[in-house]
């Protein structure tokens, strides 16, 4: 499993591209936002950012992506989704996980407000170190495949 992590301004954005589509979005488990609706979703996360409006970059997404081939159940996902949160210290706020079926790997987006329930800001300091470090970590404690190196054969050269 890898991780890619993007900070973010608009939760718009980031809700519109991972929720936009249902034929390849699977929403897997939500915290404190409507999920039926990526406009609303948008709106529940930026009515919390508002508590904290002097940060300027409060989208937290990441994309969880599993080895090609591999299967993993959509519960099993969320619980990896949800203990990968936690280890990033992303608690007490609201987040979003979904599975894309578009692609022939198994990925998983998360999008979470770094302004938590109480209106304070949560830590962005090496976010991406961490995140990579926490994904190889998850992946030997599930014992899902890692991806050491690059294979190519792999890689959808069409989409190039």
């Amino acid at each position: 499993m890898i991780s890619k992590v993007i900070i973010g301004k608009t939760f718009y954005g980031a809700c519109r591209y991972v929720c936009m589509d249902q034929k390849r979005a699977v929403i897997l488990e939500t915290e404190g936002v409507r999920d039926h609706n990526y406009k609303l979703m948008s709106a529940d996360f930026e009515m919390q950012r508002e508590l904290r409006s002097t940060l300027s970059k409060a989208v937290f997404h990441d994309i969880l992506s599993f080895y090609p081939g591999e299967k993993i159940e959509d519960k099993m996902m969320a619980e990896i989704a949800t203990e990968y949160l936690q280890e990033m210290k992303i608690t007490d706020t609201q987040f979003v996980i979904v599975k894309h079926i578009d692609k022939n790997h198994s990925h998983l987006h998360i999008i979470a407000n770094l302004v938590n329930n109480k209106g304070e800001a949560i830590k962005d300091n090496w976010i991406g170190l961490k995140g990579k470090k926490i994904a190889q970590k998850l992946t030997r404690k599930y014992g899902l495949k890692e991806a050491v190196s690059k294979n190519l054969t792999l890689t959808n050269l069409e989409a190039l």
